[in-house]
């Protein structure tokens, strides 16, 4: 007579990923949240300059420059501020190379009215 002995592998029981997610993702993710929050904190820095809020961007071609004035026209071809606009410029001797040429710029506001003369923010750049 033979007797037949049966054995029981060992199963490893798998966890749904939700569960792994929960258990390891979770919480990892919730500290590097928590790191990039406490050094933007200690940083003592805003993430946005004050100066930058009031700041529009500007896109047009220079059709001219008088720098006995200070007066730019320009063509804008942005949707905030379209049409022929004139702007002051502290620096105007650098943008005397950019007449008839396209260019983005910020000015001194963060709308554009056509009854006010704002100021090209030459020291922000000028981008072809």
């Amino acid at each position: 007579m033979v007797i037949k002995r049966t054995e029981k592998k060992a199963t490893h029981r798998t966890q749904p990923n939700s569960d792994r997610l929960q258990r390891y993702g979770l919480p990892a993710f919730l500290n590097i949240i928590a790191a990039v929050l406490c050094a933007v904190a200690v940083s003592g820095q805003p993430a946005v300059a004050a100066d930058d809020l009031d700041q529009l961007r500007v896109t047009g071609v220079i059709k001219g420059v008088n720098t006995g004035t200070g007066l730019v026209s320009v063509d804008v071809t942005s949707s905030s501020c379209n049409g022929m606009r004139v702007f002051k410029a502290d620096k105007i001797e650098k943008l005397g190379a950019y007449v008839g040429q396209r260019v983005s710029f910020f000015i001194n506001g963060d709308r554009c009215n056509a009854t006010e003369v704002y100021t090209i923010l030459v020291d922000r750049g000028l981008r072809k």
